[in-house]
């Protein structure tokens, strides 16, 4: 039942909003709107407080004189409408929004989502060994003197990544890049466009597969060897079922890795002949080939639960760009054998790549927001949520939070920094036993610097994650505190 009193007039539904004749502004006060009304009934109550009342419109005859004394200013027009100061303030949030706080937000949260990622790539070449070397010490003999004590979950998960990151490598090994390059350089400009958007769609559906599938191997895995701990009942059933699951996930998994890996590279090799054309055509090509993602997105009906699922597919694909920059920039510096140095015109083509991913995000987001209503707010809420995973989640098990699979981006790189090594090892003179024994010491040098590097990146993320959190929950009970 509506609740009127002569101070404070209420409007209760949208039956009585119209029967209410229109008002002129100042006499209208959208403070006193109250929450139970419709979406239809706010929206006329904005508009019908800028409109002058229609007693003062209805016995003024139309003439041309009129007409023009109201367009030129010339005298007061009865078709005035509200001052400019009280016209328009939600348009300039929508305005202030999608040229500014949405890209604070974004980037805030995508560099974020992007030291996730390195942080997880960082794990399989610095801990992921050491963890390795650790249950070898557990394990022999030789090392250690007790017996029968059962492996646990994360060991044998070692293990298969390890494997799986062996496995990726010698596959890619033994492609021929020259070869491939070749081949791509030879197709048309229109047929290596559309190849390149085919390859971004299946890297985008190995990325979010991958994630899928290395969760239910790591599940598996925990079923098994938890067959295994003292105590628990010996099922020879259940075990030689566990083991089939785990063959096939893991045959899956390594599908995906090679898979992926191979579409990675592909799309490095196809970046690489787009830089090294002739003409600036096939790489204005690719480059445009992300606004087209704006036209895919913008305009498609989103909600904040979606958006979130885009949110981490850009982080992913601009890491993947970043690797694919990288091994662009090693494979060129490997064509110049007398000068192990980066070319400036390259790094000025690699930069641009990397500014055009970054402005298709911006843009993307910003009009995403617009066209649908989401407030910039919401990728501080996501970035709140990674904030809270990433304390609870290890760096290796990054896939839980972004959905971002390491192992294919870490073979492309290899694939590549295997014949750097070897070119600066030749560069050095670094021959026979003594060669060998010096370059072995930088190995292990660069090893050490990345586990440093490793430790660093990790332990700020988690720093940062508590910092942000405990601003976030401040920020909110602040709010809380005004609103009562």
């Amino acid at each position: 039942m509506s609740r009127t009193n002569s101070n404070h007039p209420v409007i209760a539904s949208r039956e009585q909003l119209e029967r209410v004749p229109a008002v002129k502004w100042k006499e209208f006060d959208a403070r006193r709107i109250p929450s139970q009304l419709s979406v239809d009934s706010a929206l006329r109550a904005k508009f019908s407080r800028n409109l002058v009342s229609q007693d003062d419109t209805k016995d003024v005859p139309l003439s041309l004189k009129v007409y023009l004394e109201s367009e030129l200013s010339i005298h007061k027009s009865v078709y005035e409408m509200a001052p400019d100061s009280t016209w328009g303030i939600s348009e300039r949030e929508r305005v202030y929004n999608t040229l500014l706080f949405v890209p604070y937000q974004l980037e805030k949260l995508l560099i974020f989502g992007s030291g996730l990622c390195l942080d997880a790539f960082l794990f399989l070449f610095t801990f992921l060994p050491l963890r390795l070397l650790g249950t070898v010490v557990r394990r022999f003999p030789f090392f250690n003197n007790k017996k029968g004590k059962h492996i646990r979950s994360e060991e044998l998960s070692d293990i298969l990544w390890l494997s799986l990151f062996g496995l990726g490598v010698y596959f890619l090994c033994l492609q021929n890049i020259g070869s491939i390059y070749h081949y791509i350089r030879g197709q048309e400009v229109l047929k290596l466009y559309v190849v390149f958007n085919v390859l971004e769609i299946f890297d985008k559906i190995c990325s979010s597969f991958g994630a899928d599938t290395f969760e239910a191997m790591s599940g598996t895995v925990s079923s098994l060897t938890a067959h295994f701990k003292p105590g628990a009942e010996k099922n020879r059933k259940a075990i030689m079922a566990d083991t089939f699951c785990l063959v096939g996930d893991y045959t899956i998994a390594a599908g995906v890795v090679l898979l992926q890996s191979m579409v990675i590279l592909c799309e490095a090799i196809t970046l690489n002949v787009a830089v090294n054309s002739a003409s600036n055509t096939l790489l204005a090509m690719l480059i445009s080939n992300n606004f087209v993602e704006i036209k895919g997105s913008v305009f498609k009906k989103m909600d904040v639960n979606k958006l979130f699922v885009m949110t981490c597919q850009d982080m992913v694909e601009r890491f993947h760009i970043f690797t694919c920059i990288l091994f662009i920039a090693v494979e060129n510096i490997l064509h110049r054998p007398d000068d192990l140095r980066l070319d400036a015109h390259l790094a000025v083509q690699l930069a641009s790549i990397m500014m055009c991913e970054v402005l298709v995000d911006v843009l993307k987001h910003s009009f995403l927001g617009k066209f649908n209503e989401i407030k910039p707010g919401v990728y501080g809420e996501y970035l709140r949520d990674l904030c809270v995973r990433t304390t609870r989640t290890r760096s290796y098990k990054v896939h839980r939070v972004v959905s971002f699979e390491p192992i294919a981006p870490a073979c492309v790189l290899v694939r590549i920094l295997i014949p750097l090594g070897l070119a600066i090892k030749s560069r050095m003179g670094l021959g026979g036993w003594v060669g060998h024994i010096q370059f072995g010491l930088l190995l292990a040098f660069f090893f050490v610097f990345l586990v440093a590097v490793k430790i660093f990146l990790g332990f700020s993320i988690h720093w940062i994650s508590r910092a942000f959190m405990a601003s976030y929950e401040k920020t909110q009970n602040q709010r809380k505190a005004k609103l009562q």
